[in-house]
């Protein structure tokens, strides 16, 4: 007889529709099962530990890689345009005079520079499979391990490769970083005294 006074009273007009609703979605107990249980797979679900399908998408590395091949890809088409300007400007130059001679050494010059672009777009290319290769292969044995991946030691090791890298090359600059200024000449030593 509760259970039936109860249900009067929620459809009587004192209740609001959000109540009714409510009462009506979770006065059935197995519907507050079905939840609890729907609510409980799905938080184990989501805490579950799972492999990645690509751990090369978290790795720093990669990313930079991805970056990298992304410019040389710019410089490629960017070099191309140049050569292509360059092959029409010799084509306007006239000829018996020294434009022509300019221009024919711009075309080398856009040439050796596409040819390096292109290298360097190759190169990038395969660096980032086998960098992608070997990503699936460390991150299967550190999650076979339980061990944080990717490394942070070596993204810092890389890091530092990189910065060496991409460092001056020649004495001259590498001093230029060190001493922004140059040094000032060296005192000359004074005459010793005349001896009498």
């Amino acid at each position: 007889m509760f259970h039936v006074e109860h249900f009067k009273l929620l459809f009587s007009l004192e209740c609001s529709m959000w109540n009714i609703q409510t009462i009506k979605l979770y006065a059935d107990t197995k519907n507050m099962h079905r939840l609890f249980i729907l609510t409980t797979m799905f938080l184990f679900l989501a805490s579950c530990k799972s492999r990645e399908a690509h751990p090369e998408f978290i790795d720093p590395i990669y990313q930079d890689i991805l970056k990298q091949l992304e410019t040389a890809r710019k410089e490629t088409d960017t070099t191309s345009k140049e050569l292509a300007a360059a092959q029409k400007e010799m084509s306007l130059a006239q000829p018996q005079t020294g434009e022509a001679k300019v221009r024919k050494q711009q075309i080398d010059d856009a040439v050796y520079k596409l040819e390096k672009a292109r290298q360097k777009e190759k190169y990038l290319e395969i660096h980032l499979e086998s960098r992608k290769q070997a990503d699936q292969k460390s991150y299967n044995v550190a999650f076979e391990k339980d061990l944080p991946w990717p490394d942070p030691e070596e993204y810092r090791m890389y890091m530092a490769h990189e910065r060496l890298e991409n460092s001056p090359r020649s004495w001259d600059e590498h001093l230029r970083e060190i001493l922004p200024q140059k040094p000032t000449e060296k005192p000359k030593p004074k005459a010793p005294p005349a001896h009498e």
